[in-house]
């Protein structure tokens, strides 16, 4: 995957910015309320708090996890919730697909 250089340098600049709210009490919450209300996407707000949790085989999933399960991201969570189910709706609602005409 590549990130241009400009997303490069704001991922890095926020994961230092974040690195000393992990110290203090409300640690990762403080970190993904700065995230969301700074409008950092979901995607970069992962990449960055895979690098606050360190490497590892399940960094990813627990990044994925911190930031999708966090209280900052209620909105972003429920607005997803949403568009999943009027698309379940749609499908379940769809006409059936007719068998295309055959050649011949």
């Amino acid at each position: 995957m590549h990130i241009d250089p400009r997303r490069a340098r704001l991922i890095a600049e926020l994961t230092a910015e974040c690195r000393p709210l992990l110290a203090q009490d409300s640690g990762m919450d403080q970190v993904q309320h700065l995230l969301a209300g700074r409008g950092v996407s979901v995607v970069d707000a992962i990449l960055i708090t895979i690098r606050l949790l360190g490497a590892g085989p399940d960094a990813l999933g627990r990044a994925k996890a911190t930031v999708l399960t966090s209280a900052a991201r209620t909105t972003e969570r429920a607005h997803h919730e949403r568009f999943v189910s009027d698309l379940l709706d749609a499908f379940e609602n769809a006409p059936p697909e007719t068998e295309p005409p055959s050649e011949g």
